[in-house]
């Protein structure tokens, strides 16, 4: 799922922009052991100081000019070693993105079968980003964090980029506007995307990109063993999709057009890519919480970026392209109570089709039964219901309905017997066909 946007400006899925729910109950994912990662001491925020002796002044000069802006102070610049860096952006991610959110996107994750139950975000970044993660920008106060074992093209390319970002940020205070917010992820996604793609520009415009270095993977982590692909994915997502746009921009008006996209952004990452013209999106209401004990924990719109990240997993990657294009809306939402624990993942598409092939991936990768379909003219909204036992616990269930789907899941209930709970609600809540 994406990558979270925050004033780390890193991508993490879903964001999962990666994940969460509110006070702990038994049917959340677990927060992982420590890391054993001893040999070198944690280093808190308040003692870093800038240990780099070269000055910012001249490559900020530099992008200033070019982004026709005047220069701000430089940042704060901090070298560390690669694990310390890696842990100081997972300590970031675990400021900037709440801990129940960070903990529902991985139950999302978890009942999608995508990561194991005991998943944690923070403790998998740290050990993925060790050694891949080369610089990262925090507005507060504003400090450049860099590998201080970069050299030469490699360390001028993560320089240049983040320092966009600092601009970026005392010109369109976009550390402010990207610190999470409820019912914001997609939107803020496609924000995310465009400051990557406007600091991407800056790098290959500066000549940068033709040292060697790449301009595309001082923020980006390959998967690995210790990193799920869906997060990985999430993580690479908002260096590629706004490029696109950034381009027509460029072409429309230089930089100037770059920033007036910043100011009034698109806004989701359906119209990111594909234009303002895209065919509407759906306005999905929140789902009903499932019985009484139920308390409503999490509610977002996670977009087209996201989809594409989790459809990924199963197909193509065209083809995830192709299907989650067709994205129109959707909604997220994730419910607590002392025994169980549900969430509902309800999608609108533009065609039935797109629908269709979506459910079919969903009911093959969880290895549901086939779904039932309604009687020929009967409730024409209703097409398929599926409901079967989860991989860990509990049950899941597709439901589609033409260009509507559901993804409903109760962890904790018995599977002998939970699906009529589970339909119960969805259908309640949907006015679906038995």
């Amino acid at each position: 799922m994406r990558p979270a946007p925050g004033a780390t400006w890193l991508a993490l899925l879903l964001g999962l922009n990666a994940p969460g729910c509110a006070a702990r109950a038994s049917f959340d994912p677990a927060p992982a052991a420590p890391l054993a990662l001893a040999a070198e001491p944690a280093v808190p925020l308040g003692s870093l100081q800038p240990a780099l002796p070269d000055p910012l002044s001249e490559l900020l000069q530099q992008v200033a000019a070019l982004r026709g802006v005047e220069p701000s102070p430089s940042p704060a610049l901090v070298a560390l070693s690669a694990r310390q860096l890696a842990r100081r952006a997972s300590e970031q991610v675990v400021r900037d993105v709440p801990e129940g959110v960070r903990r529902a996107q991985a139950q999302l994750l978890w009942r999608l079968q995508l990561v194991a139950r005991d998943f944690e975000l923070s403790s998998a970044l740290e050990v993925a980003l060790a050694g891949q993660l080369q610089a990262f920008y925090v507005g507060t106060p504003p400090t450049i964090f860099i590998d201080r074992a970069l050299r030469g093209a490699q360390r001028k390319v993560a320089l240049a980029h983040e320092l966009v970002h600092a601009l970026q940020d005392r010109q369109q205070a976009l550390v402010r506007r990207l610190a999470y917010e409820p019912d914001a992820w997609d939107r803020q996604s496609a924000l995310h995307a465009l400051a990557e793609a406007d600091a991407l520009a800056v790098v290959e415009r500066l000549g940068l990109s033709d040292t060697g270095a790449s301009p595309a993977t001082n923020e980006v982590v390959s998967p690995g063993a210790s990193l799920p692909g869906v997060i990985a994915r999430s993580l690479a997502a908002p260096y590629l999709d706004g490029r696109a746009r950034v381009r027509e921009l460029l072409a429309q008006g230089g930089f100037a057009a770059v920033d007036a996209e910043l100011r009034d952004p698109p806004r989701s990452s359906h119209e990111l890519l594909h234009g303002a013209a895209a065919s509407p999106s759906a306005v999905l209401a929140g789902f009903a919480a499932p019985g009484r004990g139920f308390r409503l924990v999490y509610s977002d719109v996670l977009g087209e970026q996201s989809l594409r990240c989790v459809l990924e997993e199963w197909a193509p990657r065209a083809l995830a392209a192709e299907l989650a294009s067709g994205w129109a809306g959707d909604r997220v939402s994730t419910f607590g109570s002392t025994e169980d624990g549900a969430l509902v993942w309800e999608l609108a598409f533009d065609r039935p089709e797109r629908a269709a092939a979506v459910s079919s991936l969903l009911v093959a990768q969880l290895r549901l039964p086939r779904p039932r379909r309604a009687p020929s003219g009967a409730a024409p909204l209703v097409a398929e219901w599926t409901c079967g036992a989860h991989g860990d616990s509990g049950v899941v269930a597709v439901d589609r309905r033409g260009a509507r789907l559901v993804f409903a899941s109760l962890s904790e209930i018995p599977v002998s017997g939970g699906c009529v709970p589970l339909q119960a609600w969805v259908r309640a809540a949907t006015g679906a066909y038995d």
